[in-house]
């Protein structure tokens, strides 16, 4: 029987997709009234997704939270109740910490709040007003460590203008207004903000020289002081608008909506080296049909990139780069709703990448929070183990096992030349290794390692969340090296 079921893992074709691990769609939410505008943030197993909702007869903001990686979800917890309208809610992260802007609307004005809980979301504190009453909104929160961040946009002499807040002790207290934008023509339009360590990064759409340019400005130290914004666009004879921004230490990526060339379509440009320089503008998402919204995120060298794609009726796509912007995986389409979808939101946590959108399948008056997960679709923790160079192939034995729900595998590739594909391949250049998942019957379930790697020993950490108890089957594959072993997953 073993003997059978090896030979039938090794003859499982290797074209799958890796972006066919999504998951299915799950409902978060199952009201008569309309829920939208949602946003989601994860940190290990905890996703937390907000969202605005008419359940209750008034424009209100709900929470929702999973601790098991998206696997089930906790149920919804109220966290306005004003008389005015909550809506556009924006969440962040920060270690146990979480932070929740939103704009209530009330007696003609808007007026900015901001809530946190410091236990995962176990508990919240009250509202605290973040600005006081005006012609404003627009709310964006990012946070990372101590250091909290606050932009939104208001009309200052005329203009629409985006400003800043920040603080640096968990959000228990915040400091004075920053206005970042100064306008005499055109306007700024709706901003997003990325924040790592003490480098703070915004983009947005501006009209002050005509049709928008995309425009970016960023702060090196926390936002106390802020460069010079400059356009990272060059259209002059249309309208570009709704930046999405991410960052990391060193790189910055920002996709937006462009129409150049006819419909709408989702173009991406990135800096190696902080915003200080930027490379060229990519098309990034397919066909003639119209595309808008983008969602960007970065985890290591892997970016994630969510919109809605279609002719009038929209549907989620995805797109994946696994090094860094330098090339681009093809689309997939996540949504499967019928009746439109909109604004998605976008996290990964360890392993897995997390999408919610709002979705419209159940009627105009019954608008709903979809969520979707790939649980190997962040796959970024292979670590190389060892300077020293293996002399030999080989795939240990995975630790520990039997295992609940994480798992490490090690494996090693000597500097030998390899053949199994067109063309023999020295390892000191690097050539395709694979690293994959199976269940008893020879299904794939999962793709832990699928690019080039250099010879050297690695590790990689296997999360099972997703899958119920049993045995199950891993194998390498280098050049015509293969070997495959039994692991057991316990519930």
């Amino acid at each position: 029987m073993k003997t059978f079921l090896a030979i039938s893992i090794l003859l499982i074709l290797n074209s799958f997709n890796l972006l066919a691990q999504w998951l299915p769609e799950y409902r978060l939410t199952n009201s008569a009234g309309h829920s939208t505008n949602t946003e989601i943030a994860s940190n290990e197993n905890y996703l937390h997704v907000v969202w605005q909702e008419t359940r209750d007869g008034n424009h209100e903001i709900y929470y929702k939270r999973s601790t098991d990686y998206g696997v089930s979800w906790e149920t919804d917890v109220r966290l306005t109740n004003t008389v005015g309208i909550s809506s556009l809610p924006s969440i962040s992260i920060s270690g146990t910490f979480i932070y929740v802007v939103w704009q209530d609307f009330l007696n003609g004005n808007t007026q900015i709040y901001f809530k946190r809980s410091s236990d995962n979301g176990v508990s919240w504190g009250g509202d605290i007003a973040l600005t006081n009453p005006g012609n404003l909104g627009n709310p964006i929160v990012s946070a990372s460590g101590q250091f909290v961040h606050f932009i939104w946009r208001a009309v200052s002499n005329g203009f629409f203008e985006i400003f800043h807040k920040r603080s640096s002790d968990w959000g228990a207290t915040w400091s004075g207004d920053s206005q970042l934008t100064n306008h005499t023509l055109g306007l700024a339009g709706i901003p997003s903000f990325s924040t790592t360590g003490l480098n703070v990064h915004i983009a947005w759409a501006d009209s002050r020289t005509g049709p928008n340019e995309i425009y970016y400005k960023r702060s090196t130290d926390g936002g106390q002081t802020w460069e010079t914004e400059i356009p990272i666009t060059n259209n002059a004879s249309y309208i570009t608008d709704m930046p999405s921004i991410t960052s990391s230490s060193t790189e910055v990526h920002i996709a937006w909506v462009d129409p150049r060339g006819g419909n709408t379509q989702i173009y991406y440009k990135r800096s190696t080296d902080g915003g200080t320089t930027w490379g060229a503008d990519i098309r990034l998402s397919p066909g003639d049909l119209f595309s808008r919204n983008p969602r960007i995120v970065l985890s290591g060298t892997i970016i994630h990139l969510a919109w809605e794609y279609g002719p009038s009726t929209y549907e989620i796509f995805y797109r994946r780069s696994m090094d860094s912007g330098v090339s681009w995986e093809d689309s997939t389409q996540l949504s499967t709703s019928g009746g439109g979808v909109s604004v998605p939101a976008i996290s990964t946590s360890e392993t897995s990448t997390h999408v919610v959108w709002t979705d419209y399948r159940h009627g105009s008056t019954n608008h709903e929070i979809y969520y979707k997960h790939n649980p190997t679709g962040n796959i970024t923790s292979v670590r190389n183990l060892d300077s020293e160079i293996p002399t030999k192939f080989s795939l240990l034995q995975n630790y520990p096992n039997p295992f609940h729900p994480s798992t490490k595998i090690k494996f090693s590739i000597p500097n030998v030349t390899l053949s199994g594909s067109s063309r023999a391949e020295s390892r000191d250049e690097g050539s395709l290794v694979t690293l994959k998942i199976y269940d008893v019957l020879g299904n794939e379930v999962a793709s832990l390692l699928n690019e080039e790697k250099p010879a050297g020993s690695y590790e990689v950490d296997f999360n099972a969340s997703f899958l119920s108890s049993g045995i199950y089957f891993y194998k390498l594959q280098a050049g015509s090296f293969i070997e495959t072993k039994k692991m057991v997953l316990l519930r």
